[in-house]
């Protein structure tokens, strides 16, 4: 009686914890950011909230700087030629920064993503 007890009380408070907290991102798409001179500074990673197994329609993106020098720049990204955002980035010598929940866009597998570095 006394372990049945406590092993619904173990039950009753991790299990809720195990099938419902499995929040995390979904990296769908690369893409590389050439300059001119055929060198690649930035990547830009994208991913989707997934919760509870279900993916969002919130887009996060991770800018990564491939160079040995901090870098500040502006940019802007289309999806489907629609811009959906623009912004600032400053990234530190080889390293990246996160835009977490950056901006809202469901059917992203068969987008078209295209980066503009605004001079």
């Amino acid at each position: 009686m006394k372990y049945r007890n406590l092993l619904t009380l173990f039950l009753f408070f991790l299990l809720p914890n195990i099938t419902f907290c499995q929040s995390f991102n979904k990296e769908f798409r690369r893409v590389d950011v050439y300059n001119n001179a055929g060198q690649n500074p930035h990547d830009f990673v994208f991913s989707y909230d997934v919760i509870n197994g279900q993916g969002t329609c919130t887009i996060n993106f991770n800018v990564i700087n491939n160079f040995n020098s901090a870098n500040y720049f502006k940019f802007q990204i289309f999806f489907d030629e629609v811009m959906v955002h623009s912004g600032w980035a400053a990234t530190n010598a080889l390293s990246a920064v996160f835009f977490n929940n950056a901006f809202s866009h469901c059917n992203v597998a068969p987008a078209g993503i295209r980066i503009a570095i605004i001079p």
